[in-house]
Parts: C-alpha cells; structure tokens; sequence
C-alpha cells in the first residue's frame, strides 16, 4: 500500500514544533507499595507531532485544512522538521486562534505517529 506524502504549502514555524512519545503500559499495584507492568497492545508507543505556524495566509491554510479533511482517518506520509525521512501520520485534529480573511494566526495541527515496531 502506497500513502500520500503531506507537504504544506507554507513551512511550520520552527519553534512551533514538538514531538511527544508516550509508551503504553497497564500497571496493577499489588499491595505493599509494588506494581506490576506489562505492555498494552502491538504498537506499544503513542506518538504525536504538533505543528504550528505562527501566522499562515488564509489560502495556504485552506489548502492544509483540505488535506487534512482529505486524510482523516487515512494515514500519510509526512517529514518531519530535521528527520530525513518521511514518517507515517494520522490527523487527530486542528485549530485556529485568530481568522481573517487573508491570514490565520496560531494555527496548530496535531498527528499521530504510528510507532508500531518494523
């Protein structure tokens, strides 16, 4: 199976960026103050990149909105700011704090990472 790759039409602020990686695991406290853990599930790390561009024109942002709504649900092909190579995303959601006709300003788009190992 072939994935589309995302490249936004307008670069993420630099500073806008940041990777989150939590790994998942069921713990069960069994007296005396220990814990047992185990891991929960195939893809053991949950993953989530936010992007942000401080200020955006209306129409790039349009565009990146088109995506988005395109994918969800569907996973793509993105790369992330300094990796050299394209990592599998999900789209959880987006936002905008501040809309006019012409630019949006802090606009945020959050992905999820597909960790799953090999």
């Amino acid at each position: 199976m072939s994935w589309d790759t995302w490249t936004p039409p307008a670069v993420p602020t630099q500073s806008g960026a940041s990777l989150t990686t939590t790994p998942r695991v069921n713990q069960t406290n069994i007296g005396d103050g220990n814990q047992d853990a185990a891991d929960d599930g195939i893809n053991l790390l949950e993953g989530q990149l936010t992007l942000t561009w401080a200020q955006v024109s209306a129409s790039n942002w349009g565009s990146i909105v088109t995506f988005l709504e395109l994918h969800c649900g569907i996973p793509f092909l993105y790369t992330i700011p300094g990796e050299g190579s394209p990592t599998q995303l999900a789209v959880i959601d987006w936002s905008v704090e501040l809309s006019t006709p012409q630019w949006v300003q802090n606009a945020r788009v959050r992905l999820e990472i597909d960790c799953a190992p090999g």
